[in-house]
């Protein structure tokens, strides 16, 4: 039997929005290719059980310290001798040094007899701080590398604002090493046109989610899902945009969905610190018109939530793709121009609604439902719809296929 291994980056989170790719992706193996064994790898070697968020989440490997084994008499003379600023680089050069042979071993663990490897998307450079990500990419690509195991980088997102032209470099190393046999973006698409030339854009796989979990929309909703996200995420891409900011335009939101007669159901993906705000904002609304949903535990309850709802108005880019699977309207919103804004204005350009995603800076809550109510009238354009689900299945299944005939 061939193994595949499936490296992603969200194995052991909360976020139910980001492990569903990885689950929609296993049930399409199961379904098309039942006879490959597929293993699931975490690109950061986080190795606990325990489902939290990226920024909740410790790794056993990379928070271990190395043990250096010295008698405390050279300890104390090693302490008065060499200045506090030296011993502290050599302490995390030693810590480095340690969590890289560490998680090397672990994907040599994870990549044993297989056929190949697939990294299946997700958002990964966005942030400048994030440069482990190079190391770890190109030691995965090493060990591939080292056991002829041939790597397939599917819909992957980047939406990171300036590289450096050093990290640029290494992105075309790794684009273009030999051993990766297929390359695809979900969204900017020109940058890696620049520095791989047969680049393509494919929608995330979590567009298929639907049909894959036989999950489908309700028939008839009065309800709308608002979906909260921890208040500081924005941060994160240079925005100060307080908490105080984000719950009051939030209320503002509730406040004018109930003033147009619907109900309006509080969701995360999962994430604790979007279910605390959610909890902050029910805790505030004693009508029993607003509730808060339980925080999803996998990527079916997500599903199930948002198949409930007449239309989402969402931050996270995952849920937008579980109502877009689920043919449920939605309306992306984001504050500020850096980072987010462009994973919410290319999801929604690529699905041929642009409108969708909105700015909120300068809009008032009242202005914000109004277009969300032309959103749930338009509905999503179905030909695009229809094209989008058509390139997901079939670039995924030609993967499946290389792999079924490969020796």
């Amino acid at each position: 039997m061939k193994k595949v291994t499936i490296a992603c980056f969200c194995v052991n989170e909360s976020n139910s929005g980001d492990r569903l790719y990885v689950e929609t992706i296993e049930k399409v193996f199961k379904h098309h290719a039942s006879g490959i064994q597929v293993e699931l790898c975490d690109f950061y070697a986080r190795t606990n059980t325990n489902k939290q968020s990226n920024e909740e989440q410790s790794s056993p490997i990379t928070n271990q310290r190395s043990n250096e084994k010295s008698s405390s008499v050279i300890q104390s003379v090693y302490r008065k001798i060499v200045p506090y600023s030296l011993r502290q680089k050599r302490t995390e050069r030693i810590e480095k040094e340690y969590k890289y042979s560490e998680i090397r071993k672990y994907y040599e663990k994870k990549l044993e007899n297989a056929s190949a490897l697939i990294i299946p998307g997700g958002g990964l450079v966005e942030f400048s701080s994030w440069r482990d990500y190079y190391i770890l990419m190109e030691m995965l690509l090493s060990v591939c590398r080292q056991r002829n195991i041939n790597v397939y980088i599917n819909s992957i997102g980047y939406v990171a604002n300036e590289e450096p032209k050093k990290w640029v470099k290494r992105w075309k190393n790794i684009l273009n090493d030999p051993i990766v046999k297929d390359f695809s973006c979900r969204d900017n698409l020109a940058f890696f046109k620049k520095i791989k030339k047969d680049a393509k854009q494919v929608p995330c796989l979590a567009c298929l989610a639907s049909d894959y979990f036989g999950i489908y929309k309700a028939d008839e909703s009065n309800t709308i899902g608002l979906g909260v996200m921890r208040f500081d995420a924005f941060s994160d891409y240079g925005n100060n945009f307080g908490k105080k900011d984000f719950l009051d335009y939030y209320q503002g939101i509730i406040n004018a969905l109930l003033e147009k007669g619907y109900k309006v159901a509080l969701f995360s993906v999962g994430v604790y610190r979007d279910q605390r705000i959610g909890k902050e904002l029910a805790e505030k609304n004693s009508n029993p018109n607003v509730t808060l949903l339980e925080r999803p535990d996998c990527p079916e309850d997500l599903l199930r939530q948002v198949a409930g709802f007449k239309g989402i108005i969402t931050v996270r880019t995952h849920s937008a793709y579980a109502a877009f699977s689920l043919n449920v309207p939605a309306v992306m919103i984001y504050f500020g121009i850096r980072g987010w804004s462009g994973k919410s204005k290319e999801f929604m350009r690529m699905m041929g609604r642009p409108q969708n995603a909105v700015c909120c800076d300068n809009l008032s809550p009242d202005e914000l439902v109004e277009k969300f109510e032309n959103a749930v009238a338009d509905g999503w354009n179905q030909e695009i719809r229809e094209k989008m689900l058509k390139c997901a299945q079939d670039n995924i299944l030609r993967i499946i296929n290389e792999i079924s005939e490969s020796d």
